[in-house]
């Protein structure tokens, strides 16, 4: 089942929490990819002088692919679960930094992989524009039950 983007809860998908939780909601889901806005405000880390380099790209793009995983994971029946970026095997970065106050589109799809390790591709556009692509590879923690 594919759930409608407005019943689903970062917080349900993700073990990020506060400061650190940089997506503000999920915008769409597929079967194996989600898309997610974040604005990009002062009070996130790396923002300095109204600007963050757009090498956070990768973190808005892990995010995304966590909060598929934790996605993935509740479909399956199971609690979502914490993990690792252990490899970022390609970025293209289209623009030299996100100004606060930007929107950033992002979307992650998972490319292969099992329960505890997987690849995703990511992207993120502003205004329609692509600002960024990535592949990346996560490492899961054990499953804790």
């Amino acid at each position: 089942m594919i759930e409608p983007p407005d019943s689903l809860e970062l917080q349900q998908l993700l073990p990020h929490r506060r400061t650190m939780l940089w997506l503000d909601r999920v915008v769409d889901t597929g079967e194996f990819d989600l898309t997610c806005e974040a604005r990009v405000t002062a009070d996130r880390p790396l923002v300095r002088a109204g600007r963050a380099g757009s090498v956070v790209a990768i973190e808005y793009i892990a995010q995304t692919a966590a909060a598929l995983l934790g996605l993935l994971a509740r479909r399956a029946g199971h609690a979502p679960r914490g993990g690792y970026l252990v490899a970022v095997r390609r970025l293209e970065l289209e623009v030299d930094s996100f100004a606060v106050g930007d929107l950033l589109t992002v979307h992650a799809i998972h490319r292969f992989g099992d329960d505890r390790f997987a690849s995703f591709e990511g992207s993120i556009t502003v205004a329609g524009q692509r600002a960024a692509h990535a592949l990346l590879s996560v490492l899961r923690n054990p499953d804790q039950s």
